[in-house]
């Protein structure tokens, strides 16, 4: 059986992985797919990281990949079992602002008049 040091691949390449538990190096994936006649674009995010150091991630758990904090999907072990690839989200923020064709629309509910017309006058 080879050994190998996954640190030595993950060096040149490598972002700093931190679970709160364990640290270290992993390479971020963020493809881009144009969905819904190329008017959605949709982010898949992994990280590519050690098995030994991430393999038992669970589902939702926090973790911070170059700086910005994601929540993990999935870990699937790749080939030999030495890598994992982590599939990622992006924490739903509440307020955060949707937007559609460059223009900003709030995910907030429209507000409620309280005015009416009574025998044709406003009240």
């Amino acid at each position: 059986m080879i050994q190998e040091d996954p640190t030595i691949f993950l060096q040149d390449f490598g972002v700093a992985v931190d679970s709160g538990l364990a640290s270290g190096l992993g390479i971020l994936d963020m493809p881009t797919e144009v969905m819904m006649n190329d008017m959605v674009l949709s982010t898949d995010y992994s990280v590519k990281c050690e098995t030994s150091k991430f393999g038992i991630l669970a589902y939702g758990a926090p973790l911070t990949v170059a700086g910005e904090i994601y929540n993990v999907r999935e870990v699937r072990r790749l080939d030999d079992g030495v890598f994992c690839l982590v599939t990622l989200e992006r924490p739903t923020d509440p307020d955060s602002e949707i937007v559609i064709n460059g223009d900003g629309i709030f995910d907030q509910p429209a507000p409620v008049t309280t005015e009416a017309v009574v025998n044709g006058d406003w009240v």
